[in-house]
C-alpha cells in the first residue's frame, strides 16, 4: 500500500478530505518497500483479518473512547 493510498483509505472512512501537499522525495528517501507477515504467522501465528478500512476505523472508535477507559 503506498502513501497515497493509506491517505484515500483515511479519506473514505474519516468522511472529508485531509489537507495534503505532494513533493518529491527527500534525500535519503528509499524507492520503496515491503511487508511480509509470513514469519508472524510462523512465530505467532498471527495474520491480518481486518482491512485497512478496519483498522481505520477501529483506531478512529478507540482514539474517541480511550480516554474514557484509560482515564488520561
Amino acid at each position: 500500500m503506498t502513501v497515497r493510498e493509506l491517505v484515500t483509505a483515511f479519506e473514505k472512512v474519516y468522511g472529508q478530505t485531509i489537507n495534503k501537499r505532494e513533493s518529491g522525495p527527500r534525500p535519503g528517501d528509499v524507492a520503496g518497500s515491503y511487508t511480509n507477515a509470513d514469519k508472524a504467522y510462523r512465530l505467532l501465528h498471527w495474520k491480518a483479518e481486518l482491512s485497512i478500512e478496519q483498522g481505520i476505523a477501529d483506531a478512529l472508535k478507540w482514539g474517541e473512547i480511550r480516554q474514557q477507559i484509560l482515564k488520561f
